[in-house]
C-alpha cells in the first residue's frame, strides 16, 4: 500500500509552518510512508498524492476555535467549511481546490485524511506559538498511529 504524507506551510510565517513541522517530526520515525513538504500549490499536491492508496495532508488553518486545536477530517468531508486562507501563499488556489480538482480528474486517493491545526500567530518572521508546536507533536503521534493501522 502506498501511503503519502504531505505537510503544507511556510517557515516564514509563524504558525503557518505547522504542516512542515509535523512532516519533519514524522521523517524522524520509521514509517511505511512517503513524506513530503509543500507550499500548498494545488498542482504539486495532486502530483504528490496521484497514484497513492492513501494520503494524509497536514496544514495550518483558521476557524473559530482555540489556536493549537487539531481537527481530523476525512477527504470526503467538506474541507472548504474552514477558512483555508492562503496565509503565505502566492497561489490563488489551495487545499480545498486541489481536493476538488483531483476528485474531478479521478486522481484523488481512495483514502484522504486532512489534519488541520488551528493557527494563532501568522505574521512574517514570527515564531511558532507554543500551543501550535504542542499540537504538531500530538498530530505527528496520531498520524504515526494511523499509518501503522493502514499497514495492517
Amino acid at each position: 500500500m502506498r501511503v503519502v504524507i504531505i505537510g503544507i506551510g511556510s517557515d516564514e510565517y509563524g504558525d503557518d509552518a505547522a504542516g512542515l513541522v509535523v512532516a519533519r517530526l514524522l521523517q524522524r520515525m520509521n514509517l511505511s510512508a512517503e513524506i513530503y513538504t509543500s507550499s500548498g500549490d494545488p498542482a504539486q499536491l495532486i502530483g504528490l498524492w496521484d497514484g497513492a492508496d492513501a494520503a494524509i495532508v497536514v496544514d495550518a488553518a483558521v476557524w473559530e476555535t482555540a489556536p493549537g486545536t487539531v481537527h481530523r477530517m476525512d477527504g470526503a468531508e467538506s474541507v472548504s467549511a474552514m477558512d483555508w486562507s492562503p496565509l503565505a501563499s502566492t497561489h490563488a488556489m489551495g487545499l480545498p481546490e486541489a481536493i476538488e480538482l483531483s476528485r474531478a480528474l479521478g486522481m484523488l486517493p481512495r483514502a484522504l485524511v486532512v489534519y488541520a491545526i488551528r493557527a494563532g500567530t501568522v505574521a512574517p518572521n514570527a515564531p511558532m506559538s507554543r500551543s501550535v508546536r504542542e499540537a504538531c507533536r500530538r498530530a505527528a503521534r496520531d498520524i504515526a498511529q494511523e499509518v501503522a493501522a493502514l499497514a495492517c
